[in-house]
């Protein structure tokens, strides 16, 4: 078998039913030869890490844009400048760096 992704599988095609009770185990032996082969080659620990690192900075942007929306200084100003630059009155960066210049307690734009 070849791996499309990693190189040393091919994805099989099977079927099965449930109801027929009929491949399953075929499907689980597949399963579990799949695993098998990415934890041997590497490829699945390579694969929790990249998502570990997505999560993290997940985390991060969700933080960060709740703490922004939250913080007085952006409040008081977030819905005038969106809708300036809604309304076409306010370029999206410029209004982007006031907001956050107010949110770094900079009074400088960004």
């Amino acid at each position: 078998m070849t791996l499309l992704r990693h190189g040393d599988w091919r994805v099989p095609v099977l079927s099965c039913s449930a109801f027929k009770k009929i491949g399953i185990d075929t499907i689980w032996d597949t399963i579990g030869e799949h695993k098998a082969l990415t934890e041997a080659n590497g490829a699945r620990a390579t694969r929790r890490a990249e998502q570990a690192r997505a999560w993290l900075w997940s985390e991060i942007r969700e933080t960060l844009i709740d703490r922004f929306r939250a913080h007085p200084a952006v409040r008081a100003d977030l819905a005038r400048l969106e809708a300036e630059v809604t309304a076409g009155t306010t370029i999206p960066a410029a209004a982007a760096h006031t907001l956050l210049g107010r949110f770094l307690d900079r009074t400088e734009t960004i």
